[in-house]
């Protein structure tokens, strides 16, 4: 009967999130054009507020589908003892482990109205992604081209550039609210790559501080916290497809609110050894005190069955 359910739920999965997802492209894609041609600043500022609305439009649908579809329970820790609590009119800086695609869209969902509408660091290549890509353009979402260490060598001219994106997102959120979300790693987490890099953790790959380092030089005096934001998926099988078929029995996201040191906001990761040392020993803090959370939450595993499909402890 089971092997019968996923199937059906997969398609009707499917079927949902791409119908959604095609009805609020119509009404962003004529918006996102207007703005592209139209070079009026006021005029583009009024469109990016419309965009962002119809962004949060596809993300409460997105939650509709997941919870109303699908047979796993979100399971939300910790947002009840934030303190302060979660605001949507204050800046955030979101940073999260990285397992699947699944990721995203787990967090968006689940932090909508709770928090300002998200921007991710995107690699430079999703701005070629059908569809999604000119949308990730319109709602400002900064890209970063990132460059290997040989690449740079070759060419010095290079260096730098991702941190003149990030100033650039700095000035351009001055006065808006937004949540900036970074994934430390930087790619996602496979077996792979854990041995290739030699991991001191075991459920998490090493994190990578220049863009944190950007992101807090670039906006860290208007940035209200530090939102450390924890996804766990049960061991085994992990995949955009096995989430859309029901195969995820539960889904947990931790939450953890830290204060970001002053200096933070003011040093030069690429000039200052010592500034570029404590924002490095800060990061591995906090991805220790992770690895350590994702043991407990394994452990209160089968706490989760008894739950309701979202709720927040």
């Amino acid at each position: 009967m089971r092997r019968l359910a996923a199937p059906f739920i997969l398609l009707i999965s499917v079927l949902l999130l791409a119908g959604h997802s095609a009805f609020w492209l119509a009404l962003f894609y004529p918006v996102a054009i207007l703005r592209l041609l139209i070079p009026i600043r006021a005029f583009r500022r009024f469109c990016a507020r419309i965009l962002v609305q119809i962004g949060w439009g596809w993300v409460w649908c997105c939650r509709w589908v997941l919870d109303g579809v699908l047979p796993t329970r979100f399971v939300i820790l910790g947002k009840e003892s934030l303190d302060p609590p979660l605001d949507p009119k204050k800046s955030y800086f979101i940073s999260s482990n990285h397992q699947s695609f699944v990721d995203p869209l787990i967090l968006a969902t689940r932090l909508a109205g709770h928090v300002p509408f998200f921007r991710f660091f995107a690699k430079k290549g999703l701005i070629w992604l059908p569809f999604f890509g000119f949308a990730f353009w319109a709602l400002d979402f900064p890209f970063m081209q990132r460059f290997s260490r040989e690449h740079l060598e070759r060419h010095p001219e290079d260096r730098g550039k991702d941190r003149e994106v990030a100033r650039k997102v700095g000035e351009k959120f001055r006065d808006i609210p937004t949540s900036i979300v970074n994934y430390a790693e930087g790619t996602r987490f496979t077996s792979a790559k854990h041995r290739s890099q030699d991991s001191p953790y075991k459920h998490l790959l090493k994190p990578k501080t220049g863009g944190i380092a950007y992101i807090l030089s670039a906006m860290g005096h208007r940035l209200h916290r530090f939102l450390d934001v924890t996804i766990v998926y049960p061991p085994g099988r992990l995949s955009f497809w096995h989430f859309l078929a029901g195969q995820l029995p539960w889904v947990v996201m931790d939450l953890r609110q830290r204060e970001i040191p002053e200096d933070f906001a003011d040093g030069d990761y690429m000039t200052q050894p010592d500034f570029r040392e404590r924002i490095q020993k800060w990061t591995r803090d906090v991805w220790a005190e992770k690895e350590r959370r994702i043991e407990e939450i394994l452990q209160m595993a089968p706490d989760f069955g008894s739950r309701s499909r979202s709720e927040s402890p």
